[in-house]
């Protein structure tokens, strides 16, 4: 970012997203409250990446429009498009999303190595190179559709390229400061074990499965924050990796902490986190308020996370107007 056009301070918060950003006490809400910053939501519950567009072109009619430079955007969505492929059954879903995640991650080197095994163990060379070739034309053909945008219908890049068209329009408003969300894909997610408990498959398959799923997503929206700086170097753009937040918190368990009750909060127990097997409760979007508040301050002082979360929590924010 240019020293000669610095960030105007931040007055205003326009929300953009689903469910997880529309609650009163949903972690966006709590973090502009934590800042006394007027809210603006346009966050629609149920709602999938598409509307992200009609969002941002609401936004265009507001207001925001009059100050922008004031105005900090959050942008929280993709939940629902995942549960959306889910819909569709099992095949549509591993078309759709498993083999676009199989192709960015190196374990399709393991793939090919366990084939190389069978057929040095075997001695059927001719069956493991058959398997093999299949392999890799599926892994040359989803990348080529990756690649080249052929298809249009992979969860994570239709998700990336919906953020990427909302932080275009929110720019072409006029701001400039936004926090973009990751997918809160995670085992930690009461659905998504449920769901890894139900498949006739080693449940620590589909957990790491999920995993790498979230590990994928992440990347690829992380890309499309990259192309959206490089574009635009006054922007500041923050992503907040929800779901390696979800994980970090489910490794490490609940806390108690020992500054007693006024230190801030603890770290919740996976119980007390959500409020169904989809949504966090006023805990948990508590909980990821404060981290987004750390990762926020961290790329202001230039400070790490880890440091300006020691911080946050040494203080417990006025949330009472929730």
């Amino acid at each position: 970012m240019s020293e000669a056009e610095p960030l105007v301070p931040l007055s205003r918060c326009a929300v953009f997203g689903d469910s997880w950003a529309l609650p009163d006490y949903a972690w966006p809400i709590i973090f502009a409250r934590m800042h006394g910053w007027k809210i603006w939501q346009f966050a629609q519950g149920g709602s999938t990446s598409e509307s992200l567009k009609r969002q941002a072109e609401h936004a265009h009619t507001t207001e925001l429009k009059d100050d922008p430079s004031s105005v900090l955007a959050i942008i929280h969505s993709g939940g629902n498009d995942l549960q959306v492929s889910l819909a569709s059954g099992p095949c549509g879903f591993i078309k759709t999303s498993v083999c676009a995640c199989t192709l960015w991650h190196p374990c399709y080197l393991a793939a090919l190595g366990t084939l190389v095994l069978f057929g040095w163990l075997t001695g059927c060379w001719m069956t493991a190179g058959v398997f093999a070739t299949l392999y890799v034309c599926g892994q040359m053909y989803t990348h080529y559709q990756i690649s080249w945008e052929r298809n249009q219908q992979y969860v994570v890049e239709q998700v990336a390229r919906n953020i990427l068209e909302t932080m275009e329009s929110v720019h072409a408003l006029g701001i400039t400061q936004m926090i973009v969300s990751g997918l809160p894909v995670s085992p930690a997610v009461p659905m998504l074990a449920q769901i890894a408990h139900a498949v006739p498959c080693h449940t620590g398959f589909m957990m790491n499965l999920a995993r790498l799923f979230a590990a994928f997503s992440s990347s690829r929206i992380q890309g499309k924050i990259a192309s959206f700086r490089r574009k635009n170097p006054n922007c500041k753009v923050v992503f907040f990796d929800e779901a390696a937040e979800l994980h970090r918190l489910m490794s490490k368990g609940p806390e108690v902490n020992p500054g007693g009750p006024d230190a801030g909060p603890r770290r919740p127990a996976m119980s007390d986190f959500w409020i169904d097997p989809i949504h966090p409760s006023l805990n948990g979007h508590m909980w990821l308020a404060h981290q987004v508040r750390a990762l926020w301050d961290a790329e202001h002082t230039g400070a790490t996370q880890s440091e300006c979360e020691e911080q946050v929590l040494k203080h417990n924010d006025p949330l009472h107007n929730l």
